[in-house]
């Protein structure tokens, strides 16, 4: 019974995967067959994937509020800036968004932060994040 949820896993992250590859494939097809504007779109294409990817994340965590902290509070995290009282609470969204890929991941897999990040937040920025990364 404890290999269940490991398959299940290795499914859903192996199907995640194949998605992946066949979006990026036609996004790399239609690139290929699109020849006007050629030479600008080289130029403009990653210009403004960057700029759309800055603008989101940047706004979204204004969306969403701010939660009291559980543990020992941290009034130099990027994330309680949005905050009305940064040193009691912060923004679970602006955590993923404005925090860098190492120190999330770190801040993630560290012991006593099982439910620092609500699931439908960590949700919602994997599907940006895969879209994103799907396009470039």
């Amino acid at each position: 019974l404890v290999w269940i949820p490991t398959v299940g896993i290795g499914l859903l992250t192996g199907c995640a995967g194949a998605v992946f590859s066949f979006i990026n494939l036609k996004v790399a097809r239609h690139r290929g067959q699109v020849r006007s504007w050629r030479r600008l779109r080289i130029l403009w294409e990653p210009i403004s994937l960057t700029i759309m990817w800055t603008v989101i994340t940047y706004l979204l965590p204004f969306f969403f509020g701010c939660e009291a902290f559980e543990e020992v509070p941290r009034p130099d995290a990027p994330s309680s800036m949005l905050c009305p009282d940064p040193t009691r609470s912060y923004n679970p969204m602006a955590m993923l968004c404005y925090n860098s890929g190492e120190h999330l991941v770190t801040q993630l897999f560290s012991r006593g932060t099982r439910h620092l990040i609500p699931v439908y937040i960590m949700f919602l920025y994997l599907i940006i994040y895969f879209a994103f990364a799907s396009l470039v």
